[in-house]
């Protein structure tokens, strides 16, 4: 069937009508934007309220101008800091994204097919989609047939056929797990695996299924759990000072009163005599609230994650999500994807078998010159890199999932897998041992043959980064137990794991599988996933920290809380270092809040007056309260000497010792018949994790649609007090939180509701 395709001015016509293919990002982050946002925290307003009655004290005599100000600069230096950090954050991500490479499709437009950016695609545009295409809007299948990856989208991998519908047929406003699976029906993000055919956009941009998604990803995150519980602890202390300001206010007048023999008697006094007393005791009550607001809690939370975040930036690791850097300090275990994490995700020859290995190397370029299969990629940048030279090929034909065949100089040539090439040559024993034993390594062998002689074989693999290695093994020295999940076979998988040094594989799992199993061993402690793919976004969204590559996907990249910008797993161990020596750090601050509180609130209430005959005047209360501030921002600044890698850890040693490094024994998991994950034993979790006995609660909450919703309900559950951790299942409808100590089912329901969700039980 030929298609014309729509014409220029029909494509405008249809961009104002139905909008753009863009799916826009978030808007960049403003300097001023964020500068404002730090004055938006209730301890900053205290503050300023403070720091606003000492100037009202100022100008009636009783305080010096120098007190308010040393708040008002201590809060602008806050602020500052802050907005700098939170833009070279955001614009770190952005160049990050903007580095990638837009994707690209075909389309047909006045009567020929045009190469276009998928951002131009609009609504009734004609997309001719081949084999390994990607998928660039909604709509319908209206020629030819197709198989399609829907992985990107649903988590299944499994190929889903398609086959043309009538042009009149539309695409259902109602997206169930049916439609994806339905016989026409097509969906921006997902992968042509094989086949030919022409898509009939119906939707575009934010109206797509991929838009809708990238529209949760960009909703507001939540403050983390620490940053929640400590600003929790800071106002329970601060109604406490307001409580006793009010109180020994109160009581200081009484005194006055008494001791002048009556209220008439103090009254007497005269209006200057009186005003003065009153002056006193409020003086005395903003001393008590100076000493009893712990500015240095939020405050020192923030400041001390914003160093963190700019020290990362200069280990080429870009820090989008708070949580992110307070977890990776008690991290527990960490899962890793296989294909272009621990590998390079790019094949590439590792081996030549053959007697006339020059004539193998020119029939095999010839042949997978014309695939683009990523097999065939790497055989013919071998080719090009080596100068062979390429035979002219005639009659070329591709048998999808086993071969090449063709005719060059009119002998006919063949390439592919054992089966395929049995049936045009007689394959040798010998030759066959070689494969299989190329095989158990991890790779892929490819056969190659002339008329009826088998020339030999080309051995192609994703190979490993040897910075993986390195990592692993300092990951495995930290004490954090190394996962690998793959969709791989087993083969290919334990090749992988045992030379890269991990603790355990998951082999032959699907996309869902993977969030599977994080939800699983979620349970014993904290986890990180590492991935680049679309398909690793459920996985990097479940666990407690998502670590996304760099050259990954923008999808996996949006999912994640921590990239690596260098795409290089060495950066994980320097990483989760800091965040040690963060959590430490704030261990410190807090400690010295609280030894401020202890010693500074008595002696403001004069509470060692009568013993000591102690009494702290506003103004040393007010120069007490600013110094706190600068020791917490000292203590931050001595990130600035932290040592994120140990001496040698980034070196990349030669071959033979990274060989003896991944001399160990790896726990294989692996399930054939598995459709979404794969088995999970007790004895598989890791061992280091200490079981306690612990409360738990099944809340079935209703509302939950996605990994965003859950990780909003599990984010606000681990807030509570008494919370150790919430695991939230959207498909299941429920969140397992385990306790540490009694938490009213009332304190759980309101907590969820608040985020407008429904608990309908709670067990």
């Amino acid at each position: 069937m030929k298609f014309n395709g729509l014409t220029d001015k029909e494509v405008e016509e249809s961009r104002k009508k139905n909008g753009s293919n863009e799916i826009p990002d978030s808007e960049p982050t403003t300097f001023w934007q964020e500068f404002k946002e730090t004055f938006s925290d209730p301890m900053i307003k205290i503050l300023l309220a403070i720091a606003a009655l000492m100037i009202v004290m100022f100008f009636f005599g009783y305080a010096e101008i120098y007190e308010p100000l040393g708040t008002i600069i201590a809060v602008i230096i806050v602020a500052f800091v802050s907005a700098k950090t939170g833009v070279a954050s955001d614009t770190k991500y952005r160049e990050l994204k903007d580095s990638t490479k837009k994707d690209q499709c075909k389309v047909h437009r006045n009567g020929v097919v045009t190469v276009i950016d998928v951002d131009d695609v609009v609504v009734g545009d004609k997309v001719l989609l081949q084999s390994g295409d990607k998928i660039p809007a909604d709509g319908i299948l209206i020629d030819g047939h197709l198989s399609v990856d829907n992985s990107a989208l649903n988590g299944e991998a499994e190929e889903c056929k398609k086959t043309a519908a009538e042009p009149a047929v539309q695409l259902t406003d109602n997206i169930t797990g049916d439609t994806f699976v339905d016989k026409y029906s097509l969906f921006r993000g997902a992968v042509v695996f094989d086949g030919e055919g022409i898509l009939d956009v119906r939707r575009v941009g934010v109206k797509t299924m991929m838009g809708k998604m990238a529209e949760e990803m960009q909703e507001e995150e939540p403050d983390s759990p620490l940053k929640v519980k400590l600003a929790k602890l800071a106002d329970q202390i601060s109604k406490f000072g307001y409580i006793g300001a009010i109180v020994i206010a109160v009581l200081y007048l009484f005194y006055f009163i008494a001791s002048e023999g009556g209220v008439g008697a103090f009254f007497a006094l005269g209006a200057e005599e009186v005003i003065q007393k009153i002056v006193e005791a409020v003086s005395l009550a903003v001393v008590i609230i100076v000493c009893a607001v712990p500015e240095g809690l939020p405050l020192m939370i923030s400041l001390v994650l914003m160093q963190n975040t700019s020290k990362m930036l200069d280990h080429n690791v870009l820090v989008r999500k708070a949580e992110g850097i307070e977890t990776a300090g008690s991290l527990n275990i960490l899962f890793s994807d296989k294909t272009g994490t621990i590998t390079s995700g790019k094949p590439v020859v590792t081996d030549i078998v053959g007697k006339d290995k020059d004539e193998l190397l020119k029939i095999a370029y010839a042949l997978e010159s014309k695939s683009e299969h990523p097999l065939a990629s790497a055989i013919v940048e071998y080719g090009k890199a080596n100068n062979i030279k390429m035979h002219d090929i005639n009659e070329f034909s591709i048998d999808a999932g086993y071969g090449l065949k063709g005719k060059i100089e009119g002998n006919a040539v063949a390439g592919g897998n054992l089966a395929y090439i049995s049936k045009f040559a007689n394959v040798s024993d010998e030759l066959i041992k070689n494969a299989e034993e190329l095989a158990k390594e991890g790779k892929t062998p490819l056969y190659f043959c002339k008329a009826k002689d088998v020339l030999g074989i080309i051995a192609v693999a994703d190979v490993i980064k040897e910075e993986s290695i390195v990592a692993v093994k300092n990951l495995k020295n930290m004490g954090i137990k190394v996962v690998m999940i793959t969709g791989d076979n087993e083969q290919t998988a334990q090749a992988i794991g045992k030379k890269a040094g991990v603790d355990e594989i998951y082999a032959g799992v699907l996309p869902q599988g993977k969030e599977e199993i994080i939800r699983k061993l979620s349970e014993t402690g904290k986890t990180a996933m590492v991935g680049d793919g679309i398909n690793d976004a459920p996985a990097l969204t479940r666990a407690d920290i998502g670590i996304a590559i760099g050259a990954g996907t923008d999808v996996a990249i949006d999912a994640a809380s921590v990239v690596l910008m260098k795409s290089d797993l060495r950066d994980v161990p320097g990483a989760i270092r800091l965040s040690k020596g963060v959590l430490r750090n704030i261990h410190e601050n807090l400690f010295w809040a609280f030894f401020y509180n202890v010693i500074g609130i008595p002696l403001a209430a004069g509470v060692w007056f009568p013993l000591f005959g102690l009494k702290l005047n506003p103004m040393f209360g007010a120069a007490a309260m600013s110094l706190s501030s600068v020791c917490v921002v000292t203590n931050a600044l001595r990130l600035n000497l932290f040592k994120v890698h140990k001496k040698d850890e980034m070196n990349v040693k030669n071959k033979e010792s990274f060989e003896k490094i991944s001399d160990n024994n790896v726990m294989i998991n692996s399930n054939k018949k598995c459709q979404s994950g794969c088995n999970i034993k007790d004895n598989n979790i890791n061992s280091n994790v200490k079981e306690t006995s612990k409360m738990e609660k099944i809340m079935t909450i209703e509302g939950m649609m996605c990994g965003h919703c859950e990780k909003a309900v599990k984010t606000a559950l681990e807030a509570i007090d008494g919370v150790e951790s919430a695991v939230a299942d959207h498909e299941k409808n429920e969140a397992v939180v385990k306790l540490t100590k009694h938490v009213d089912n009332n304190v759980l329901k309101e907590t969820v509701e608040k985020l407008e969700y429904k608990v309908t039980e709670i067990k």
